[in-house]
This record gives C-alpha cells, sequence and structure tokens, in this order.
C-alpha cells in the first residue's frame, strides 16, 4: 500500500512484490473532501501501517488529521479480499462499515467518522501476532503527553481482538518527527517490528526474537535532513500479557 498525499492506494503485484501493477480503481480510502478543503495543514488518512491478518480477514491501521466531526487519531481498516480496492470498511466502533470512497466521484455523500483505536495519538508502525502467546504486539511512535507517554519515543502495546490494546510500554526513547530538533544531531521516526522467521507472508507475526526498524534522520540546526539511514536493534519478546489476559 502506498499513502498519497491524503489518500490510501492499492496496487497489485503477481511476482512476490518484485513489481507492481495499478489496479483499474486503486482508491482502498480517502479523505471525504476534496483537496481544496481545509488546505493549510496536513488533510486526510496518513502512513498505513502494515497489512496484517486475524481470522479470515486482513487489517491496517491508517493515521488521520481530524475534521469536522472526526477526532484526529487512527483508524483500523478491514478487508476480506484484497484484490478489490473497495471491500476496505473503516471501524466505526461498533462494525467495519465505513466506506471512504473517492470523494471526486459525482453524488458521494460525506461517510460518517471512523472510531479512532486508542492508545494511538498518530501513526502505527507495524502489527504482528507473537506465536507463542496468540496476541498482537504494535509499535507506534509518540509524543511526551500526560496520559499515555511519559518521554517522547517508540512504544508498543498488545491486544487479542486488536480492537483493545495494553497501556503502552517504552521501547526506546527518543525524539521523533513530532519533537522540536533543536540540539539534536538526529531524530527518528517510522519504527517497525519484522522477523525474518516469519511465517506469513506479510511479515505479520513474530517468534521469540525479530528486529526494531527504524530511520535514523540528521539534523541540521532545528530541522531534518533527508540524510536517512536505515537502523535497527535485535529485539527480544518475552512472553506477553493483555487486555483479556
Amino acid at each position: 500500500m502506498a499513502c498519497w498525499y491524503n489518500t490510501i492506494l492499492a496496487a497489485r503485484s503477481g511476482d512476490s512484490g518484485a513489481s507492481f501493477q495499478k489496479l483499474e480503481y486503486p482508491v482502498a480510502a480517502a479523505a471525504p473532501f476534496l483537496q481544496d478543503f481545509d488546505q493549510t495543514r496536513h488533510r486526510g488518512f496518513f502512513n498505513p501501517s502494515n497489512i496484517f491478518g486475524r481470522g479470515n480477514a486482513v487489517y491496517f491501521f491508517a493515521a488521520e488529521t481530524g475534521w469536522t466531526g472526526q477526532p484526529h487519531g487512527v483508524c483500523l481498516f478491514r478487508s476480506t479480499d484484497l484484490s478489490k480496492s473497495r471491500s476496505w470498511r473503516a471501524w466505526d466502533g461498533r462494525d467495519f462499515t465505513i466506506r471512504y470512497d473517492d470523494p471526486y466521484q459525482p453524488g458521494l455523500k460525506a461517510p460518517p467518522p471512523c472510531k479512532p483505536v486508542e492508545p494511538f495519538p498518530a501513526q502505527v508502525g507495524a502489527v504482528v501476532r507473537h506465536r507463542a502467546s496468540g496476541l498482537y504486539l504494535a509499535v507506534v511512535q509518540a509524543w511526551k503527553d500526560d496520559k499515555y507517554f511519559p518521554l517522547s519515543g517508540f512504544y508498543f502495546a498488545t491486544s487479542r481482538d486488536i480492537l483493545n490494546w495494553s497501556e503502552p510500554r517504552l521501547l526506546m526513547a527518543t525524539k521523533s518527527l513530532y519533537d522540536d530538533a533543536c540540539g539534536a544531531r538526529e531524530i527518528n521516526s517510522y519504527p517497525s517490528i519484522i522477523d525474518p522467521a516469519a511465517t506469513g507472508r506479510n511479515f505479520d507475526d513474530a517468534g521469540h526474537e525479530a528486529w526494531l526498524y527504524w530511520s535514523s534522520m540528521r539534523v541540521e540546526g532545528c530541522s531534518h535532513t533527508g540524510d536517512r539511514k536505515l537502523m535497527r536493534q535485535k529485539m527480544v519478546i518475552e512472553l506477553l500479557s493483555g487486555p483479556g489476559q
């Protein structure tokens, strides 16, 4: 999946990801307004997570910036047919019913707001299922606040049902894109978790060990630059507990 301005697009590959072809209708999720709306800030859906499976469906998280009637947060999307972009539906608080279609279609009515999934403040980097415990593990970057995040950095949370998540726990304290870069040599963002021994095609499961990946960006003055390095650190995943345990 790719993030294109405020729209999540889908593409298809028939050679295990070596190349991709655009679908006839690629829109998986688009903000319910035109591009000339509220142009003074980021608008729409951004930074989709990996696609991960549960039961006979697949899911992804996408950060949204909030608009009239829609609180800022993270929406969870579900599909039971990856070959059809129009099959993606967002969580409304009770079920997956919300279709965020192309707003440029004539006569399209604005959909209701999604129900943001807590405790995620912004984009979820990755979700993997821990093979030993069956729990889902999500990694997210966050800024310091007075509720869930005592320090800026990378956090993880666990869940049994991907809707109700544990209180976040710190993985790595660091300045990220959400923080003032002044005085820092680099900032770190876009965390993800990958186990090379994953059994799923999307690397959406993990065993006792996995790798935490992130992007490290060099800072000049008070701004990050395009000079980026891909970093990784070995993780040991102990037997997890989460909501419902």
